[in-house]
């Protein structure tokens, strides 16, 4: 993100001419002049495109901006992450998002061209979304779970953009259920700034089994995710701990708080040395995100298989398995996980 103490000379004020907003606009690289009010709130962009329409429709370069520029526009808060501003950006279709507070006040700009590394990582990524999705029904009757709309765009797809952003540029898709439906929205990925290709599961493979489907794994480690997760992680980071560490397999992870509704009592033989009212257990959970090494895709059968069954045989073979915290998680596999997972997107948006 530009902070806002670097877009000084991109605002100008709602009273600016076409000729000030061209200055401000070529004054950046962002292509766009931000219109602020009396109160210094924003109101409104005015970009380049604007400014030669309003020319090729008689206006001069003393002409005021306030007839033209846009009032209506797209906007993040201060607390939304790179994934879910790259969602934002690819759903509306433009390169520049502004970053206001909660008063309107103008607190930085994001640019597309900022947020999509120009430095793809020799990694690919396999996103596991052939399960039926039963839990969900009568939702997934005649929709793959990972379709199923998240602020108003597939969860898959929102796993798509993060990958992609973070510099992913191959995907395979391991596909079963409705794939037609998955296969007719993304096509060959270039759609998506990615190639994506797909490993058609004759039948239910598991969370492992279609990586034996692939043909080439390549010498990177190997990206796996779930298909069904909201979620925003530092792919990145991951990555570098696993390959500094020498790990066969890092497995993100998640703490997990339960609270049992109940007293639990807590004995010495017959008699009661404690009671805990409605204690909190928390757990590390395994979240569906995984880095591999390639070499590890050869012991996959070629049938259904969990990959937790991989990582037990890592184990057995004595490899070195590390995790890596997630830090925003939620595993729509439940109807109230999907809601909490639009109710998360949807305060975001």
């Amino acid at each position: 993100m530009i902070e806002v103490d670097t877009l000084t000379n991109l605002i100008v004020p709602e009273s600016a001419t076409v000729f000030e907003a061209m200055k401000a606009i070529d004054t950046g690289a962002a292509r766009v002049g931000l219109v602020v009010d009396d109160a210094e709130k924003l109101v409104g962009l005015v970009t380049d495109g604007d400014v030669r329409r309003a020319l090729l429709n008689g206006h001069t370069l003393q002409s005021p901006i306030a007839s033209f520029y846009i009032r209506d526009f797209e906007y993040v808060n201060t607390i939304q992450d790179r994934a879910a501003v790259l969602d934002k950006m690819s759903a509306c279709s433009i390169e520049q998002l502004p970053v206001l507070d909660a008063d309107g006040h103008l607190r930085g700009l994001h640019l597309l061209k900022e947020l999509i590394i120009d430095d793809p990582l020799p990694s690919h990524a396999v996103v596991m979304v052939g399960g039926e999705g039963r839990r969900l029904r009568p939702l997934t009757e005649s929709v793959p779970k990972p379709m199923l709309p998240v602020a108003g765009r597939p969860i898959l797809e929102r796993i798509v953009h993060g990958l992609v952003g973070c510099g992913i540029r191959t995907i395979h898709l391991a596909v079963n259920y409705r794939a037609e439906i998955i296969e007719q929205h993304f096509e060959d990925g270039r759609g998506f700034g990615c190639r994506i290709k797909y490993l058609r599961e004759a039948q239910p493979m598991g969370s492992g089994g279609a990586l034996a489907l692939l043909n080439d794994s390549g010498e990177a480690p190997i990206v796996v995710m779930n298909g069904d997760l909201v979620t925003s992680f530092d792919l990145r980071s991951m990555l570098k701990g696993h390959q500094l560490n020498s790990h066969a397999i890092t497995v993100g992870t998640r703490q997990y708080k339960h609270v049992i509704p109940y007293g639990c009592i807590r004995t010495m033989g017959d008699q009661i040395s404690s009671i805990a009212e409605k204690p909190e257990i928390t757990e590390t959970i395994n979240a569906g995100i995984y880095i591999l090494e390639p070499k590890l895709t050869k012991i996959v059968p070629e049938s259904f298989y969990p990959i937790t069954d991989l990582i037990t045989h890592a184990i057995d073979a004595g490899e070195k398995i590390g995790t890596f915290a997630i830090d925003e998680w939620v595993d729509v596999g439940f109807p109230e996980q999907l809601a909490m997972a639009q109710g998360v997107a949807d305060g975001q948006s």
